[in-house]
């Protein structure tokens, strides 16, 4: 049997999920991260905080964005693909080690810089060097380690609001294709 109308509505679907993915890795949105104030090791005082950025800070993510369809046995498949780290930036991450090499490029893609501690607040920005970039990422690694991050549920969005108009365009599809394939089989054995 052929189903093309019912292909055309799976790819259709995974387009628009894969389209609106990389629009909200793109737009400017609320961020949620932590203000946290150590003492050592140890967390003195935390508090989560609400920023405005992107989260697609290299646009390898975005690149990333595939989807395909698929037969297997007698099914059809619909896939997403997208870098490893994907899942982590859509699901969040809870806090655990990080490894060191997953940051090393991340702040520089961002574009943060070092800051230096002035009479104990933040001050201006320390010198670009790698003494002080090192210092950054182990902050960065520390406040993981200790807190994880939010989810930004980038790719969750935009898959369950398509996915709730999905099953009336598939069935429609179905019937469509069941109709083409009866026909097309009465006028093969009607020869």
């Amino acid at each position: 049997m052929l189903f093309a109308e019912t292909n055309n509505v799976l790819q259709k679907f995974a387009d628009d999920v894969t389209r609106l993915a990389r629009i909200g890795l793109g737009a400017r949105r609320d961020i949620i991260g932590r203000r946290t104030k150590w003492k050592g090791n140890q967390v003195v005082s935390s508090q989560k905080v609400r920023r405005k950025g992107i989260i697609n800070a290299s646009g390898n993510l975005s690149k990333s964005l595939e989807n395909k369809i698929e037969k297997r046995k007698g099914a059809i498949v619909t896939k997403f693909l997208m870098n490893s780290y994907g899942i982590y930036i859509d699901q969040g991450r809870k806090p655990g080690n990080v490894k060191r090499g997953a940051l090393d490029n991340w702040p520089k893609q961002k574009g943060m810089r070092p800051r230096k501690m002035e009479d104990g607040k933040l001050g201006g920005f320390a010198k670009n060097t790698e003494s002080s970039r090192k210092a950054m990422l182990f902050m960065i690694g520390r406040k993981i380690k200790h807190f994880g991050y939010e989810k930004t549920e980038f790719f969750t969005e935009p898959f369950s609001k398509e996915y709730k108009t999905l099953t009336d365009e598939v069935q429609a599809a179905l019937v469509k294709d069941f109709e083409i394939n009866f026909n097309y089989d009465n006028k093969r054995t009607a020869k």
